[in-house]
């Protein structure tokens, strides 16, 4: 499972807001084709469809359980 302390500490998330992670379809620059599995608080439709394509799954989180402490940023 790829985490959100795992995006952030990759650097393909800068930050985490107050409303968590939200994965968006839109157009990708390279080919995605293993399955994978993500930990994420809300995902677009099309972003939900694509992960399910290639036989991956995410699992929503709300931006107030434990696994973003450290990582939110305050306002």
């Amino acid at each position: 499972m790829i985490t959100i302390k795992d995006l952030v500490e990759s650097g393909v998330v800068q930050k985490v807001g107050k409303d968590g992670v939200k994965l968006l379809g839109t157009q990708f620059n390279y080919p995605v084709t293993t399955p994978f599995h993500l930990e994420i608080t809300r995902a677009s439709q099309r972003a939900i469809e694509a992960i399910e394509k290639l036989g991956g799954d995410y699992n929503l989180r709300s931006p107030k359980q434990a696994c973003f402490k450290g990582f939110v940023e305050e306002s």
